[in-house]
């Protein structure tokens, strides 16, 4: 029987708590504090201080959209962190994931994810 997947909730949200959690986003891309609050274009002080921030749970949650999506592609969650990391999407302008969630385009990266899940290269 194979184990199911995890999902983001799971991974990104620490125990007992209803937000996303900075930290343990930062931590499973390997990123510095600074270089999460580049990533997801907001301030560092207000992630380190306030992660319970409307708009920075936003972007945390759209990330998480993406990240179940590649995770329902293959449950690798080392491999999900490379191609968000590193994977530059063709289609995409050679961007990564993380560069496009970085320009608020999620919506474009889960259509993408869709159209590869059918079938098609990018």
């Amino acid at each position: 029987m194979t184990k199911p997947r995890p999902t983001s909730q799971q991974l990104f949200h620490a125990p007992g708590e209803a937000i996303w959690s900075p930290a343990l986003i930062a931590t499973a891309l390997g990123l510095s504090a600074s270089e999460m609050a580049y990533a997801f274009n907001v301030s560092e002080s207000v992630m380190r201080l306030h992660p319970e921030d409307t708009a920075i749970q936003k972007k945390l949650s759209s990330f998480a959209d993406v990240f179940d999506r590649l995770l329902d592609l293959n449950p690798d969650t080392a491999m999900a962190v490379f191609h968000t990391k590193n994977t530059p999407i063709r289609v995409l302008g050679q961007r990564t994931i993380l560069d496009l969630l970085r320009d608020n385009e999620s919506e474009k990266i889960l259509r993408y994810l869709q159209t590869v899940s059918g079938g098609q290269s990018g």
